[in-house]
């Protein structure tokens, strides 16, 4: 019995060894820990798992990329990489350039020098007709709200629907009232823009 509860407790401390080292190569998928967990893992569909984070491709990635803000480079040679699920934080100094990678990653400003890919494309060599097409795979909420102030909250939203390909009235009016819903603003719907709060212009 003892020889057994001794076994049993290695097995449950080689596991949860086997569990740090998960915790570890997930945390740091950058870094060549695959061998090690797959070293201390049998399990085979652990181990496809973890095959599968090693392949995992960044959503946004930049490769010594020199940003602009305005005429001049506000940022010189940028590496970042951004994968499913990462939540970044970009800090700093007003002026430092902060906005002016947002607007590098919705191809608003080009790359000076370098490589930058979003969402599939490459932002150094990106079409003017394929932009459009980037932007519908990003949602960026704008400081300045990028409201049209000659329609109302509905007409702002069906605007974006239709512009991103929804052709269907009634499915529109009940994604609407789905979104207007979830931010607490269905009785704002046929308000105009001047007429709301900074908040509700942000929601």
């Amino acid at each position: 019995v003892a020889s057994a509860a001794e076994a049993k407790t290695k097995a449950v401390n080689i596991d949860a060894v086997k569990v740090l080292i998960f915790i570890i190569a997930q945390k740091f998928h950058k870094f060549n820990l695959f061998p090690l967990y797959l070293y201390a893992c049998k399990g085979e569909k652990l181990k496809k798992l973890l095959l599968n984070m090693e392949e995992k491709t960044p959503i946004i990635s930049f490769r010594k990329a020199d940003i602009a803000g305005g005429d001049s480079t506000v940022i010189y040679d940028l590496n970042m990489d951004i994968y499913p699920g990462d939540f970044v934080y970009i800090v700093g100094k007003v002026g430092t350039g902060k906005t002016s990678i947002i607007r590098t990653i919705i191809a608003e400003s080009k790359i000076k020098k370098g490589t930058g890919t979003v969402c599939g494309y490459e932002l150094s060599g990106i079409k003017e007709k394929a932009i459009p097409y980037l932007r519908r795979k990003l949602g960026v909420v704008f400081q300045d709200f990028q409201l049209l102030m000659d329609r109302s909250v509905e007409d702002n939203l069906k605007f974006v629907l239709s512009a991103t390909g929804w052709k269907s009235e009634e499915l529109m009016r009940k994604r609407i009232s789905e979104v207007l819903s979830a931010v607490g603003m269905t009785r704002k719907a046929h308000k105009m823009p001047y007429q709301l709060s900074g908040g509700e212009q942000q929601r």
